[in-house]
């Protein structure tokens, strides 16, 4: 087996890891769908088709974005791969690659906590007749504070993402050293 086909296979491999983890997930977000709904039909607030859009976007949203996310990373992994015109691709070359996915997993579970604590929240302003203002509320923060924190750490897993691999040997050699010194 080429290093190349073992930096696709684990790239796949991070892939389908990110699928399983969607899938995983669906069993609630399909229970959550349907306390949301029979929550949001009760209040009489919302019409029937306003009432479904919401719930699916407060539960089946976040669970599209993380398959797509899956799904997506699958997809590239034969395409980058094969893109790459030598079959010698550097140990720090697919650390970088897999340290990036990590950060997409991050960008993408951060997104879709989003997207659900804010629809919750708005569904929940709507029906309970609360001014727009509450969603800035500290009651708020706990919905968005989980989703905004992976966004961030995502993003700057990828920003960063040469200077964790560098950090990372960096640790290697200083366990190296350590280890080697007489006491």
């Amino acid at each position: 087996m080429s290093r190349r086909e073992v930096a696709r296979l684990l790239v796949k491999v991070s892939g389908i890891a990110i699928l399983a983890v969607a899938l995983a997930r669906l069993p609630g977000d399909i229970r959550a769908f349907g306390d949301h709904l029979d929550f949001l039909t009760i209040q009489g607030v919302f019409g029937d088709g306003e009432a479904i859009a919401i719930a699916a976007s407060s539960s089946l949203l976040p669970f599209a974005i993380m398959l797509i996310s899956g799904l997506g990373i699958v997809w590239i992994s034969g395409h980058f791969m094969t893109a790459v015109r030598s079959d010698w691709i550097y140990f720090r070359r697919l650390e970088t690659i897999l340290v990036v996915v990590i950060g997409v997993y991050f960008l993408a579970d951060g997104l879709s906590d989003s997207i659900r604590g804010l629809a919750l929240m708005v569904s929940f302003i709507i029906a309970y007749d609360r001014p727009f203002t509450d969603l800035f509320s500290p009651h708020a923060g706990d919905f968005h504070v989980l989703g905004g924190v992976k966004l961030i750490v995502g993003f700057f897993v990828i920003i960063g993402r040469k200077g964790i691999v560098a950090a990372r040997r960096r640790v290697d050699a200083w366990i190296r050293v350590w280890s080697c010194r007489p006491e």
